[in-house]
């Protein structure tokens, strides 16, 4: 921050038009904690530069923040609302060496945390992890500079029934309610302390709505207030509900809309309907439902669409809904719900709901983002580039989602990912790389709906001494739930026999479950079915990161007669590598298991495909490392237990009892 006073993590450079002091107030943190009525963007200064188009007489500020532990963070910046503000204001986040340029309108969104992205910064201080604005602009007016934040950070807002006992609650932000984030972000007291101080939860529902009302007024969709204009379109509260059905049945998805608000108005202040909460609850509720139960195979329920009286559909002055997505009272949707897989189902199709209410009030058509890519691998050539070769994947669910290209992202070790190359009309690249360097690679694919989300990531390295070459095989895919408990025992979540794994990390679990009788009371208290422990409050727990052939090759490189290429699973089995043409093959299965009602997806370990590849390979001399925690009690039948033994050689620890098969 300007106002920290530290020359070495704040440090500003005057071109043709020096920087000043600007008019309004700006953010400083002079305290560890904040007390009600306190607002930490009243309490320091914020900068201002005119604007320039010569790249030779430039003005610029740099932050420059002191790094703890290298890791992921999330950048924050804010700035002031001035008249004159640019629509182009370009910060600069250089991460791990790598510049990423990115465009800010300060025409909206002054005043609070306007979030970046999250890159990967190195330990320690340096010009290679910080961040920097100049007054560079096609536009004439004024750029502003204020804070910059990494990290979400732990929680300041100090609540209590007095000032004696004040306290903040201990937890990272990211776990608290939404009043305490709105007063860290610099919203009026107006937004958040609703109920005069007294109810917090209340205050934390109504916080969102005020919010998006604060932040969007000014613009076309709130014109007649006063705001930060950031044009919001609409709302959507995402919940779950509650709900007990007999069997294995689902409660399913309801929806919200309030048509009439505090003053009986059937139109939001822009003039648009208010039935137009109506179409999008609607909307929301038919995608959700239509997509499940095509996806899953069964159906899913779709439940009411209500007209009531709630803050969070009546309180925004844009359209808005409540989507209640499932019950987390009944078992059966649970079991799909803690699944990262069913996760991303449901949020797809939320997003899909969106896009198309969104496009609907605008008449355009729209194109949904693609799926992630499937098949990818990264073979060293003879010529000493890696081939990168991948397969779109088709959505069965979605035609529009067609990839119009890839995007390739490239890191040297020690280094961050770099900003990509697009690749078109082809779903390969050639890229050059020195020898004895890991680099790493990840693609995603891209259309005009957005970007897909990215692919495993898979690592090369050539050796330059190198007489063998390795192909790694990352063989650890699995995402899950934790191990379902469905019979005699009762029915729940067992943490202890399998945790699931999540989507590279996840805080969702409070605890161990206690109660596991479904004839138990409905209520809370340990008396209550499902009720848990407290022991994994704030605790955020490892999933799956699909970056292990990374981690594998770090220990491959060591030998430096060695290279090594990668590959995906699906890379192997789909018939896209040669693995004669490797002197060994390190095959990854991490946790991959078979595991059941706790996943929708299979994630079996040694398929009978693969069992093919392996035995066919071995009997042409190869050498193969294989590596998981299931590779013994993965064994399902009698032809699996035989390629253990015979292909393998290794067996169960303990005589197994196979039940017949025919497969």
């Amino acid at each position: 921050d300007n106002d920290a006073g530290d020359k070495e993590t704040y440090m500003e450079h005057n071109g043709k038009e020096p920087w000043k002091k600007s008019p309004q107030n700006g953010f400083a943190r002079l305290k560890d904690t904040y007390l009600t009525n306190e607002n930490p963007f009243f309490d320091g200064t914020a900068r201002r530069v005119a604007t320039t188009d010569d790249a030779s007489s430039v003005s610029s500020c740099h932050w420059i923040p002191r790094i703890a532990k290298s890791g992921s963070y999330a950048v924050y910046v804010t700035y002031q609302n001035l008249p004159d503000n640019v629509s182009d204001a370009v910060y600069v986040v250089t991460h791990g060496g790598i510049d990423t340029r990115i465009r800010v309108n300060q025409q909206m969104g002054g005043g609070t945390w306007v979030y970046l992205g999250t890159f990967h910064f190195n330990k320690g201080h340096s010009l290679k992890n910080s961040i920097s604005l100049t007054n560079l602009s096609s536009q004439k007016g004024s750029i502003s500079a204020d804070a910059v934040r990494l990290g979400g950070g732990m929680g300041n807002i100090a609540r209590g029934n007095d000032l004696e006992s004040e306290q903040t609650s201990g937890l990272p932000r990211y776990l608290e309610g939404a009043r305490y984030f709105a007063q860290w972000s610099g919203m009026p007291d107006a937004v958040f302390d609703t109920k005069d101080g007294f109810n917090d939860y209340a205050d934390d529902i109504n916080a969102r709505s005020n919010s998006l009302n604060y932040l969007g007024g000014g613009s076309t969709y709130i014109p007649d207030s006063q705001g930060t204009h950031v044009p919001f379109e609409l709302s959507v509260a995402v919940h779950s509900d509650a709900g007990i059905a007999s069997g294995n049945e689902v409660i399913g998805t309801l929806a919200v809309h309030t048509t009439e608000n505090d003053t009986a108005a059937v139109t939001f202040r822009s003039g648009i309907s208010r039935y137009a909460s109506s179409d999008l609850a609607s909307l929301l509720q038919y995608t959700v439902c239509n997509d499940l139960s095509q996806s899953l195979g069964r159906t899913w329920t779709r439940r009411e669409i209500f007209d009531r009286n709630y803050s969070e559909t009546r309180l925004p002055e844009v359209p808005s809904a409540i989507i209640e997505m499932l019950s987390h009272q009944n078992f059966t949707d649970m079991r799909y719900g803690h699944d990262p897989n069913f996760k991303f189902l449901i949020s797809r199709a939320i997003y899909k709901a969106i896009l198309r209410f969104v496009c609907n009030q605008h008449g355009t058509s729209c194109t949904v983002q693609p799926l992630p890519i499937r098949n990818f691998a990264a073979c060293l050539q003879p010529d000493g580039k890696v081939l990168l070769s991948w397969l779109p994947t088709d959505d069965s669910l979605e035609p529009s989602a067609r990839p119009d290209g890839y995007i390739v992202y490239m890191r040297r070790d020690g280094e961050d990912f770099d900003n990509g190359t697009v690749i078109r009309g082809t779903t390969a690249a050639s890229i050059s790389i020195p020898s004895d360097v890991i680099y790493s690679f990840k693609v995603c694919a891209f259309n005009e709906g957005g970007k897909s989300f990215p692919s495993e990531e898979l690592s090369v390295m050539h050796a330059s001494g190198a007489t063998k070459e390795v192909m790694i095989v990352n063989g650890f895919t699995r995402l899950s739930a934790p191990a379902v408990v469905n019979d005699s025992r009762g029915m729940g979540f067992d943490l202890d026999a399998d945790l699931g794994v999540a989507y590279r990390q996840s805080p969702e679990y409070c605890g161990r479950q206690l109660n596991f009788d479904p004839s138990a009371t409905r209520g809370e208290g340990p008396d209550g079915f499902g009720y848990s422990d407290t022991e994994l409050q704030g605790t955020m727990i490892a999933g799956n990161t699909f970056d292990y052939p990374y981690l594998h090759g770090r220990a491959i490189a060591r030998n430096r007669h060695c290279s090594f290429s990668s590959c995906s699973m699906d890379a192997l089995v789909g018939g896209g590598i040669d693995l004669n043409s490797y002197k060994a093959v390190d095959l990854i299965f991490g946790l991959q298991k078979d595991c059941g009602e706790s996943s929708i997806v299979s994630y079996k370990t040694f398929t009978p495909q693969l069992r093919t590849l392996i035995e066919n390979y071995l009997k042409q001399g190869g050498s193969l490392l294989v590596s998981g925690s299931y590779l013994t009690s993965d064994l399902k039948n009698r032809h699996e237990h035989d390629f253990a033994a015979h292909i393998l050689h290794y067996a169960p620890s303990e005589t197994t009892a196979y039940p017949p098969t025919h497969s």
